[in-house]
């Protein structure tokens, strides 16, 4: 991750500092003295979106359906009986009366399939593809947390732990969030008092002021195994290309220290849900993805480890180094 140099304005000691903790009051590890390093202006990554495909234009093939009627040969009566005569047009009547409804029908038939096939065509790509302002308002609330996450590890040395005294990570970072207001003091993750004061960049997707959808992997050779406290500098295969944060299907209470349990062994929770073209996640140098769903789950397992040094390939993105 990309630090930059700042000077203490009280001891001058020469510190380096992620790029994200600009702005933000942190304490001098040599004095112990506050200050507030000058911010670094750095434009936001954006999600990134899979751009829908153009319909190809359909070809009006209903003109072959236009057929000839068969043509009755003008008959001459001259030296015919009459019976003959009469039964013979009554004979033709008949056949054009039954060419004529066959017709009728097939020309309905291929009409109305070629209807039904507009229509499902054009109801398969109706909601196909996801509001862009939806997914940029989604993956700006990841980044205020990303950006949290770095300012906990700036000032702290290292990362929260998924489940701290009963509380969840989400719990511990709010004084580092730019919206943060005071907490009410609790270690009961189920107080409704606590439970009411969730942050909004953690209301994502859900329908209650109590729930979030956003997730951490724990396990082993996760960054938030379970007991260690994790230092962004100890991530091995590199923050960028490391999931820190996870969109879920299903939300859960926001203060709660409830994760995803990771397993190389074993398949991978379901990912996402909220939109159509694949889940978001928040990379540990801060930037955000859109991850189609059908990536390859070898990548994804790759990418959650914070070890192992494989190399990996996103679709879309460059490949993932040694």
């Amino acid at each position: 991750m990309a630090a930059d140099s700042v000077t203490c304005p009280n001891c001058k000691a020469k510190l380096k500092l992620p790029g994200s903790a600009g702005g933000k009051r942190i304490r001098c590890p040599k004095c112990d003295e506050p200050f507030t390093p000058a911010a670094q202006e750095k434009p936001l990554p954006r999600a990134k979106l899979i751009q829908p495909k153009r319909r190809d234009t359909y070809d009006d093939d209903d003109d072959d359906d236009d057929r000839d009627l068969p043509r009755r040969k003008k008959s001459r009566n001259q030296g015919i009986n009459p019976l003959i005569l009469w039964g013979s047009i009554g004979g033709g009547l008949a056949v054009l009366l039954l060419a004529g409804a066959i017709i009728a029908v097939v020309v309905i038939v291929s009409s109305n399939k070629g209807s039904s096939s507009v229509a499902q065509s054009s109801s398969s790509q109706t909601g196909s593809v996801d509001d862009p302002t939806e997914v940029r308002a989604a993956a700006a609330d990841l980044r205020q947390i990303l950006i949290a996450f770095n300012n906990f590890d700036a000032q702290v040395t290292h990362l929260p732990q998924a489940n701290q005294n009963g509380l969840s990570w989400r719990v511990q970072i709010c004084p580092f969030m730019d919206e943060f207001g005071a907490l009410p003091q609790s270690n009961d993750w189920s107080d409704a008092k606590l439970l009411n004061a969730r942050p909004k960049v953690f209301g994502t997707g859900t329908q209650d002021a109590t729930s979030t959808r956003w997730r951490v992997f724990t396990g082993k050779d996760t960054i938030f195994e379970t007991g260690r406290g994790m230092s962004l500098a100890q991530i091995e295969n590199g923050t960028a290309f490391t999931i820190l944060v996870v969109e879920a299907p299903n939300p859960v209470p926001w203060s709660k220290p409830e994760d995803f349990v990771f397993d190389p062994d074993k398949p991978l929770p379901k990912l996402g849900g909220r939109f159509k073209e694949g889940f978001l996640a928040g990379m540990a140098d801060g930037h955000v993805l859109m991850i189609p769903y059908d990536t390859d789950e070898k990548i994804l397992k790759q990418i959650i480890r914070r070890n192992g040094g494989q190399v990996a390939k996103l679709p879309g993105h460059s490949p993932y180094r040694d």
